[in-house]
């Protein structure tokens, strides 16, 4: 099990379109991504996945967790009024 393994997933999955869309699929299941992963060669764990993520993107913050959860996108619009 290794994270850098996830990490070179993670990674690969970034840069192929197709392997990026397939892991979209399965919607945050990170024992499904794992084995997902395990099945194109990729060796790691759950605690690698999500520690590799952390590492590559980042935490949110709460107003991104937030926001994220809520489903507002975060740009603001001037809305005109009625005259």
């Amino acid at each position: 099990m290794s994270l850098k393994n996830a990490m070179a997933f993670l990674q690969k999955a970034e840069a192929d379109a197709a392997l990026g869309n397939k892991l979209g699929a399965l919607h945050d299941n990170a024992a499904a991504i794992v084995k997902f992963a395990g099945d194109l060669g990729f060796s790691f764990n759950e605690d690698d996945l999500l520690t590799a993520q952390d590492e590559l993107y980042g935490e949110l913050s709460d107003d991104e967790l937030s926001g994220a959860a809520g489903g507002t996108i975060g740009i603001k619009q001037d809305v005109p009024k009625n005259p």
